[in-house]
């Protein structure tokens, strides 16, 4: 099953906490946040992670993040767009391989 999450489409719950896990850590003029453990979707689509910020300040938190997944279809938008030239060029490459090769018999 697909699932959304920030706004993108992802097919599997491998692919969301790759995403998940990608955004981290994050540093901003405040300090530091980054993943406690690996995230995880259960089946019910119910994505968890944990999140340890360290301010610059000193001191630190960590704060259970828990997120549920909505279910979604995949559109041409959530393909690479390399992907998608390489469909076409492919079509084109064997639709005029075909009409050339109609005359040589």
């Amino acid at each position: 099953m697909a699932y959304s999450f920030n706004g993108r489409c992802y097919a599997t719950p491998e692919d969301v906490t790759t995403a998940v896990t990608s955004s981290f850590p994050r540093v901003d003029s405040t300090g530091m946040a980054s993943l406690s453990g690996a995230p995880t979707v259960s089946a019910s689509g119910l994505l968890s992670y944990s999140v340890q910020t360290s301010p610059y300040a000193g001191g630190g938190s960590m704060t259970a993040q828990v997120v549920q997944l909505q279910p979604c279809t995949q559109t041409w938008a959530d393909y690479p767009l390399s992907f998608v030239v390489f469909v076409v060029a492919v079509f084109f490459a064997l639709a005029m391989g075909f009409s050339h090769g109609k005359g040589l018999a």
